[in-house]
């Protein structure tokens, strides 16, 4: 079912493939469950007309705000990664929306993963062609500043080699955790 979660100073927020839901600290139902693609209601476009699952919620300790982020997949172009950044510290709304098309050209982009670091959001996922034949392992970063404040974001993707020109399946982004922040450059 695709569970994913994560805990804020005040919040559970969970999404379970094509659903999310809110709860307080002590478990209490505060909005949902809802449709997955419920943030992007009004946006327009994919991210507001498919409810594709492989969902994803982490909570950005460092700007206190809520990244929640679902496909868009088999549309005409490609494989879209649709975000939600909350514009505050409360999950329940509103939200800076935004779509990025990170696999063109008919292509797949299965099993996201995102890691929270200072510069930037990061997202993982293997991509699969227009045939649905693996193709290769992805990364894409995304401008996390400009996003916290709403304004418009750039992307950048790395498909991804292991040694020897190797296809690595699977791979997971750094996430930062804790109090303690990376050493610059890191």
């Amino acid at each position: 079912p695709d569970v994913n979660g994560d805990v804020g100073p005040n919040h559970y927020v969970q999404y379970i493939n094509l659903i999310i839901a809110v709860y307080d600290k002590l478990g209490n139902l505060l909005a949902g469950p809802m449709p997955g693609n419920a943030p992007w209601v009004g946006f327009g476009g994919p991210c507001e007309a498919n409810n594709d699952g492989d969902p994803i919620v982490v909570y950005d300790q460092l700007a206190d705000r809520w990244v929640f982020s679902q496909l868009a997949i088999f549309t005409a172009e490609g494989g879209h990664q649709c975000f939600a950044v909350s514009q505050t510290p409360d999950p329940l709304g509103p939200y800076f929306l935004y779509d990025f098309l990170v696999s063109p050209n008919g292509a797949l982009n299965d099993y996201p993963k995102i890691g929270v670091w200072p510069d930037g959001y990061y997202i993982t996922f293997n991509e699969f062609d227009a045939s649905l034949q693996f193709a290769n392992a992805v990364t894409v970063a995304v401008d996390r500043q400009a996003m916290i404040l709403g304004l418009p974001a750039a992307m950048v993707r790395f498909d991804v080699l292991g040694a020897g020109g190797d296809t690595i399946f699977s791979l997971q982004p750094a996430n930062l955790e804790g109090r303690l922040l990376p050493p610059a450059g890191a």
